[in-house]
């Protein structure tokens, strides 16, 4: 059973990946308390615990592997923003109604993402970020309202979004530390946070009270 403080939270589901621990950090740094949870957390017990926002963790698993980690498809119709890393992007679209497939051209490694059609959560960052890749499954097919948001060379499908349901995700694990991977990564949660009304109460009223204590 999860209990948490009755002030704003995150939740972060945890697939498996090593950086998991990095996305709490970047989340606390931005001075929203976040908590890292069980991957299987029903949706009703986040929905009863009042989460603002989840985020789903990469993994080393394929959606199709026998008795890969799911998540409770119920979490997408919370109203709750969700942010998919890797992993998490994967099983967004193949809950919702996209399609995930086994790569041939494995992507691991570094590699260049490619920003295309406004999207929120890149806005002010760059429209071409080095970023550290490590999955061999992509997605080939959007769920019904997304939309691209970046693109590589291996996949047209690397960052997806449906603004009106605030769902964002990205496939690659990490931004590289070439490009500081602590101001990247917090500036790209930090947009997810601003891209959503309930988000950016719960980010403002937290760095309101910082703010407040530090005068």
């Amino acid at each position: 059973m999860v209990t948490s403080p009755a002030h704003s939270k995150i939740f972060i589901l945890d697939f498996g990946s090593q950086y998991t621990q990095v996305i709490a950090r970047r989340v606390r740094e931005l001075q929203v308390y976040s908590e890292i949870v069980r991957f299987d957390l029903a949706a009703a017990e986040i929905a009863k615990l009042k989460a603002n926002g989840i985020i789903l963790s990469g993994g080393p698993a394929s959606v199709y592997d026998k008795g890969a980690p799911q998540v409770d498809p119920q979490i997408f119709s919370l109203g709750i923003p969700v942010l998919g890393i890797c992993y998490g992007m994967q099983l967004m679209a193949h809950h919702l109604g996209g399609q995930v497939e086994f790569s041939a051209r494995r992507e691991y490694g570094p590699g260049i993402l490619h920003v295309t059609n406004g999207s929120l959560l890149f806005d002010g960052i760059g429209d071409q970020l080095d970023i550290w890749n490590s999955h061999g499954d992509k997605v080939i097919a959007l769920p019904a309202g997304f939309r691209v948001a970046a693109r590589t060379e291996n996949s047209k499908f690397a960052a997806i979004e449906d603004p009106k349901r605030e769902l964002y995700a990205r496939a690659a694990k990490r931004f590289c530390k070439t490009l500081s991977i602590t101001s990247v990564t917090a500036r790209w949660i930090g947009r997810w946070a601003r891209s959503s009304r309930r988000l950016a109460r719960a980010f403002a009223s937290r760095s309101a009270i910082k703010r407040s204590c530090s005068a």
